[in-house]
């Protein structure tokens, strides 16, 4: 019986769940009767989201001890070398890196590794790190370490034309080092629109009138994704907007600064922080508007399913959030960070409240496994 091929995932976090997580499981899951597959996962340590539904289904999982999201001297040394162990132990055919921390270091870890020769080594970009809110200075060290560990990668995956542009005009990587393939849904079930709104209302015991326009958002908490610009904007046009509740779901270390944000501005019944929910796009039905006010974005998932529910979308114009909404009929786009416009915005939605749009297709899952398949088989054949 012939061998497969064995296949690496590394990824900086596998929780809270995200869209780098989703990603790298749904590509697993996809693939692992093709490949032998392990996902060596990061911080935090112990039964994260990935690690757990990973496990579940049958696929290896690795945790890497020292590989943390933030910038971390004497961690990010002993990663590079726990990589070049785990390189050598499992003797990969192909690395797929997600995330630019392990992308820098598991390029390091690559060219230290006397199974170099026998591995390809694959990078997807969920939005370049030196596009958040950084300083100067880390902001030209990412962008240093991107161009410069470039080299040592086969293919770097991007997932919008944007991105593609900033590594071929920014970075100056070769075109064809740079193949485009947008993350792609699995079909999408929803709760009838009455049932959602009850069934949040019941478990998260929130006092919101059917007849109020319910916003919502779904995303991790963190300063990329803007949930201090969206909370600001919505203390700037409370007056003008009387009726409209917002629900955000999600998690993660900006929790206390947004709660301690919405009880400064008193908009503790105007603003309800959901948590972290499983599955919770099936919740999209609930809403009247989805808002997006990201700083730093990939290709978001929270947007190709908001577009699949049909729903209006206000949403920062980064990454490729410009690209998912270029001919979506009721979409807004506003600048990231701009308090003012995404208050103006919700101002106007208010006013008009378009009606939803008719669902429109969307890349699917089918075609992002099909063609990340295909990428692999021509450098296992080269």
């Amino acid at each position: 019986m012939q061998q497969k091929p064995k296949l690496l995932y590394i990824v900086t976090q596998g929780g809270p769940w995200g869209g780098a997580q989703k990603y790298v499981f749904d590509l697993a899951y996809a693939l692992k009767d093709t490949f032998d597959v392990t996902i060596a996962v990061g911080e935090p340590r112990g039964q994260n989201d990935l690690q757990k539904k990973a496990k579940d289904f049958g696929i290896n999982v690795r945790q890497l001890t020292h590989l943390v999201r933030p910038f971390s001297p004497l961690h990010d040394l002993l990663t590079i070398f726990e990589l070049n162990r785990l390189y050598g132990e499992l003797k990969p055919n192909i690395v797929h890196l997600n995330s630019s921390k392990a992308s820098i270091l598991g390029s390091l870890a690559g060219q230290m590794s006397n199974v170099k020769c026998q591995m390809s080594i694959i990078y997807t970009v969920h939005g370049w790190v030196f596009d958040e809110p950084l300083s100067w200075v880390k902001k030209n060290f990412y962008r240093l370490a991107e161009k410069i560990t470039a080299k040592q990668k086969d293919k770097i995956i991007v997932l919008s034309k944007l991105d593609q542009d900033t590594a071929t005009n920014l970075l100056s990587i070769e075109q064809e080092k740079i193949p485009l393939i947008p993350h792609g849904l699995p079909p999408l079930t929803l709760i009838e629109k009455q049932t959602a709104r009850s069934i949040i209302k019941k478990n998260y015991k929130f006092s919101i009138s059917d007849n109020a326009l319910w916003v919502g958002t779904i995303a991790n908490f963190y300063p990329t994704k803007g949930l201090d610009i969206l909370i600001s904007a919505i203390s700037e046009c409370k007056k003008d907007i009387p009726n409209m509740q917002f629900l955000i779901f999600g998690d993660g270390p900006e929790r206390q600064n947004l709660e301690s944000g919405i009880w400064n501005l008193e908009l503790n019944d105007r603003i309800h922080l959901v948590g972290f929910v499983p599955e919770a796009a099936q919740f999209l039905s609930a809403f009247d508007l989805f808002v997006l006010p990201s700083r730093k974005e990939g290709f978001p998932y929270a947007i190709l399913e908001a577009r699949v529910a049909g729903l209006p979308i206000i949403a920062a114009a980064v990454g490729g959030v410009t690209s998912l909404l270029e001919n979506y009929p009721t979409a807004t786009l506003v600048p990231p960070n701009d308090v003012q416009a995404l208050s103006q915005a919700l101002r106007n939605f208010h006013t008009t409240a378009p009606l939803p749009s008719s669902r429109l297709p969307t890349p699917t899952y089918e075609d992002m496994v099909a063609k990340t398949r295909h990428l692999y088989q021509t450098l296992l054949k080269a």
